[in-house]
């Protein structure tokens, strides 16, 4: 799993604000004046990623969520060691290494991270993995989130 998995903006303390961002479909102007843009089905998309890569699709983050509650602890196996609030540091044992980058907890340390995915689930949320403290999960939200949300790229088959 480590070689399958990137972070395309690891630990710049960044991230992007609208689904739209990190998907780059942003409409674009072509031949002709005509507006186009991706087609809601086409996948993979790679987005942000680099060539070769692509942003998962729910289902792609449900197999991970699975995989990894068939066989691991998901509460920690997923985490980096370093970053989380006391005593929820993660093992990063399968070298996803995921640092919390939003949410800060009442220690005011960050607490969590989410991820786009490239699965819109309607027309106004996405789906979404989830890196808690306490959970890791699949989770529908808004595509103009209210924080700022990574991105994770899969390489494609």
């Amino acid at each position: 799993m480590k070689e399958g998995w990137s972070d395309a903006n690891p630990q710049t303390g960044y991230g992007y604000d609208y689904w739209y961002q990190a998907i780059d479909t942003l409409e674009k102007v072509c031949a002709g004046g005509y507006i186009c843009g991706l087609a809601p089905d086409a996948f993979p998309r790679q987005g942000l990623c680099p060539k070769g890569w692509h942003i998962p699709i729910k289902d792609e983050f449900d197999t991970l969520v699975n995989f990894v509650l068939e066989n691991y602890d998901i509460k920690k196996d997923l985490r980096s060691i370093m970053d989380w609030p006391y005593r929820h540091y993660g093992s990063n044992i399968l070298g996803f290494e995921a640092h919390p980058v939003h949410s800060r907890n009442s220690e005011d340390r960050y607490s969590a991270v989410t991820y786009w995915s490239a699965s819109e689930k309607d027309d106004d949320e996405v789906w979404s993995l989830e890196i808690s403290m306490d959970t890791v999960k699949v989770v529908p939200c808004y595509k103009k989130s209210s924080h700022s949300m990574s991105i994770r790229c899969l390489m494609d088959k």
